[in-house]
């Protein structure tokens, strides 16, 4: 800390909870503006912020990502996650893993088998690639990490069930470890 500040922590004495977390109140307003040469909140926004992130035309956003696409990149991404943990474990050093980074890759992982198991995606007549990812990520998770996340998730592993019976073929596909 350099000489000349202040630590937050004295600031603060005295102050109670609302004034030091809701803003200031008009009169601290116009002295801070004051301050910086400024009349209003506004003159300080035209003059600091540049006009190229003021244009007032709309922005051209993709349209919304529909189920199937927003599900297969959570089941890809948590793919991504899994193979980077197996990976670090299989051809890196032991004295070169670095454990804070595979407990992170786990802490992904666990808290989108979470929300799936929370929210399973519903199967209707017509299978989708998020489907196919779900069931994808959940067969690498049973053949690389077998007993270690089935017990908190059991409406995933019955959405696995079901989404068998709707491609039985699946069974025939997956890998055998």
């Amino acid at each position: 800390m350099t000489p000349h500040r202040v630590p937050l922590t004295e600031l603060e004495k005295g102050i109670p909870f609302e004034q030091r977390h809701i803003g200031p109140d008009h009169e601290a307003r116009a002295k801070m503006l004051a301050q910086v040469g400024y009349g209003s909140l506004d003159e300080l926004t035209a003059a600091a912020v540049p006009d190229v992130i003021k244009n007032a035309d709309a922005l051209e956003l993709p349209g919304a990502r529909t189920e199937a696409e927003v599900l297969e990149a959570l089941c890809d991404g948590t793919n991504e996650c899994l193979l980077s943990f197996v990976y670090e474990r299989r051809f890196r050093d032991q004295e070169k893993q670095y454990q804070p980074w595979i407990d992170r890759q786990w802490t992904k992982v666990s808290r989108t088998l979470t929300h799936l198991n929370a929210e399973p995606p519903k199967i209707g007549k017509k299978l989708h690639g998020g489907h196919f990812a779900l069931a994808s990520m959940l067969g690498y998770l049973q053949l690389r990490f077998e007993g270690q996340w089935e017990a908190d998730h059991a409406d995933l592993i019955d959405w696995a069930r079901k989404f068998e019976k709707h491609f039985p073929d699946h069974q025939a596909m997956k890998p055998q470890g």
